[in-house]
Formats: structure tokens, C-alpha cells, sequence
């Protein structure tokens, strides 16, 4: 996971961006510049930024079916099948 000042995250790490994304953050776009690693860049607003420090440490929360539903629509957009 990577944090830029401007407060765009990067990560490879599906869970994480399973977390964000089911959180609001804005997903901007997946970086598939490694074949075999997508990097999705989410913005993430001044408020959202402690969930990270939540998620490293054991103690990110929130609701299944929303985390569920963020993973399976990453995934089409991840294989290109949907926006």
C-alpha cells in the first residue's frame, strides 16, 4: 500500500481495495502496468484515511454483504466486465 500526499492510495492488495471501495472510496482506475499485479488507485477523502491505519491494524469493520458486493463488482471491473 502506498499513500501520496494528495490522497490517492495504491495498493495490489485485493482485500484492501475490497475494503476501501466498500467504504465509497473513489476507485480513479486499476494501473496494469505489471501483467500479472493490477495497482488500483482509489482517492480517498481526508476522513477515510484512518480506516487504512484500521484495516494494517486487525480493527477495520463494516457491513459483510456490502464487502461482498464491493468484492464480486471489483472483479468484473478488474476483468474488464464492467465500469
Amino acid at each position: 500500500m502506498n499513500m501520496q500526499n494528495d490522497g490517492a492510495v495504491r495498493t495490489s492488495d485485493l482485500g484492501l481495495a475490497v475494503y476501501l471501495y466498500s467504504l465509497g472510496a473513489e476507485l480513479t482506475h486499476i494501473d496494469r502496468a505489471e501483467p500479472r499485479q493490477a495497482v488500483f488507485v482509489f482517492q480517498l477523502a481526508p476522513d477515510m484515511r484512518e480506516e487504512l491505519t484500521k484495516w494494517q491494524s486487525g480493527a477495520a469493520e463494516g457491513n459483510l454483504s456490502n464487502f461482498w458486493n464491493s468484492y464480486r463488482q471489483l472483479k468484473l471491473v478488474l476483468h474488464g466486465k464492467s465500469q
